[in-house]
């Protein structure tokens, strides 16, 4: 570095603490006021704290401590209905079982003999799921009560 760069570098350097000097009382000042006001704001804050707990978070404590009984309460009540229902649904699951083939994966039954082709119908996609809704119509057990009359 020459001596005449390291002057002027000297020089600008010497310029720039100068000018920072000069702004230093007025930081100074700004920080006060700004301090002051943080502080004020905290002590409304510290104030409000204890109002915002009475008014809303002990409530809401209250709530959910009953809301937790309240559960407890009805699991205590439906345990015994639960068990009731264990044999039903062990039923349910076995005939279930029975009629999609269980283990096998395939229909109830003894296995078929050799392989049968599917015949493609020749009706539309309308057909189709008419016929699909009437298989099902018939699978469903009947609904309890008069039937609801025909509209035309």
């Amino acid at each position: 570095m020459s001596p005449r760069n390291a002057s002027t570098a000297a020089g600008a350097a010497l310029r720039r603490s100068a000018s920072l000097l000069l702004k230093l009382p007025a930081l100074a000042a700004q920080l006060a006021v700004l301090t002051t006001a943080a502080e004020q704001k905290e002590g409304i804050l510290y104030s409000l704290t204890p109002q915002y707990k009475d008014k809303y978070l002990v409530p809401v404590e209250r709530h959910v401590s009953e809301l937790g009984r309240k559960a407890e309460e009805f699991k205590k009540l439906l345990q015994g209905s639960r068990a009731a229902s264990s044999l039903g649904v062990a039923a349910a699951s076995a005939w279930g079982r029975r009629g999609t083939g269980g283990e096998r994966g395939g229909a109830s039954g003894p296995p078929r003999r050799g392989r049968r082709r599917r015949r493609r119908s020749r009706a539309g996609p309308t057909a189709r799921l008419r016929r699909r809704r009437a298989a099902r119509r018939l699978a469903a057990p009947a609904p309890a009560g008069p039937r609801p009359a025909a509209q035309s």
